[in-house]
């Protein structure tokens, strides 16, 4: 099997697992995964540094004036911030 082949299949199991885990969350499954938290001061704390923008951008409110900055926080410590666009993605 070409390395090509092995990588398509990775890609397709993980996409799988990710679409599985949604959906058992949404059953109301534990499934371990811990995701960003928003916080009223203005904050997203995440589980670990290799959170996804994505998730990230997930949690701050659509109406979070986008003139704010979005502290980004592991551990209590600041790791980042973010300025959200004029129109959130």
């Amino acid at each position: 099997m070409s390395a090509q082949a092995i990588k398509e299949i990775q890609d397709r199991v993980r996409r799988m697992e990710t679409r599985l885990t949604k959906w058992l969350e949404d059953q109301g499954f534990d499934t371990g995964v811990k995701r960003p938290v928003w916080s009223q001061d203005g904050a997203v704390t995440v589980p670990s540094l290799d959170c996804s923008l994505k998730h990230i951008l997930s949690v701050i409110p659509g109406d979070w004036d986008a003139d704010e900055e979005v502290a980004i926080l592991f551990h209590n410590s600041q790791v980042a911030s973010v300025m959200l666009p004029p129109t959130k993605l």
